[in-house]
């Protein structure tokens, strides 16, 4: 049965649109030799709502498409499911919250040098 390498997962995320931006990675182990060791990943709501990512499925890498807006949704929380090549397949399945923060209240340090 494949294994999170951690309890749940915490991303943050700059409000804005995107084309295929990356936000994180999930990683699952599973101990099974061969193919049954292998893990593949997909996302899963927690309810009905869409949600602007997905993820590679041999990776883990999760990717945002699309716009995100603070005023809108603050947060996104979701699933990423781990699941093997076993027969039956198992799968493991973890929490993952994607903060939004809001552009307007970055504060930028710029450096101005006069040579």
């Amino acid at each position: 049965m494949p294994k999170f390498d951690r309890p749940w997962y915490a991303f943050e995320l700059l409000e804005g649109t995107y084309t295929k931006g990356e936000i994180g990675k999930v990683t699952a182990k599973d101990g099974d030799p061969g193919a049954n060791g292998e893990v593949t990943y997909s996302l899963r709501s927690k309810d009905s709502s869409e949600v602007p990512f997905n993820v590679d499925s041999k990776t883990g890498m999760i990717f945002v498409e699309g716009q995100v807006d603070r005023e809108t949704r603050p947060k996104f929380s979701f699933l990423a499911v781990a699941r093997d090549k076993g027969n039956p397949p198992m799968e493991s399945v973890i929490d993952v919250d994607v903060n939004i923060l809001d552009v307007s209240g970055v504060t930028f340090t710029y450096a101005n040098r006069l040579t």
